[in-house]
Formats: C-alpha cells, structure tokens, sequence
C-alpha cells in the first residue's frame, strides 16, 4: 500500500497536535482499537479528531520518504554482514548490534504507518472538517 502523505502547514499540524493530546487518554485509546477493527470512533468529534491524527502521523519525515521494508531489511542485513565478520575476523559486534537496532527502527515505523492508515480508513466516513484551521 502507498503511503498518502497528506500536505499540512506547520499550524495545522500544530492544531491537529494539541486537539489530539486534548482527548482523554482512554478515549484515544479506545478510537485507536475500534479502528484496528474497522469500525469508527464512537462520537464525529472524535472520528474527525482521530481521521486528522492519522493523517498527521502520515507527514514526511526521514523514515518515511523510504519504502516501507528498506529500513527492516537493511538492518536485519547489516546485523547479518555483521554476524559474517563476526565469524570470520572476531569484530562484527557493534555492527550486529547497530543492524538489528536499525531493524527495530524500521519495524517502530513501519507499524506507526499502518496504525496510521488503520486511523483513516475507519474514520474517513465521518465528516472530518478538514484541514483544521
């Protein structure tokens, strides 16, 4: 799946920011579980919050220019090249432990994208009032 970046100003990423940290931690919570399911927020307030907030976790930053897998599978290769010149010259442990750090990287991103798109594909039916001004 393509990531849809969505074009905010700073302001309104700002806006989006503190409407989102505004909702009470259990509800934001609870929006986030009924979208892995597929099914919206229970209040429009609160599905349009939650639309926005995916849309926000969707903005360009440094690991999510790359495709999805690039950073999974270049650091579960570094560890592996590391693991290789551990064994042949006894030096690869730094590059072990970078490579599957890296991994870990890429897996965080790679699940905050999909959480994201979960976040927008449950809600998207609602009226969002888009973009927040």
């Amino acid at each position: 799946m393509r990531d849809d970046l969505y074009p905010l100003t700073r302001a309104q990423r700002r806006a989006i920011r503190d409407e989102w940290r505004q909702i009470p931690y259990r509800d934001r919570r609870n929006a986030a579980r009924l979208a892995e399911r597929g099914l919206p927020a229970p209040t429009a307030e609160l599905s349009a919050a939650t639309f926005r907030w995916g849309q926000y976790m969707l903005q360009r930053n440094w690991s999510n220019r790359l495709p999805r897998s690039s950073m999974l599978m270049a650091g579960l290769g570094f560890a592996a090249l590391g693991f290789v010149s551990m064994l042949v010259i006894d030096v690869g442990l730094p590059v072990i432990v970078c490579g599957l750090v890296a991994a870990a990287m890429g897996w965080v991103t790679w699940d905050v994208r999909r959480s994201a798109h979960q976040l927008i594909r449950a809600n998207a039916v609602v009226p969002t009032g888009y973009p927040p001004s």
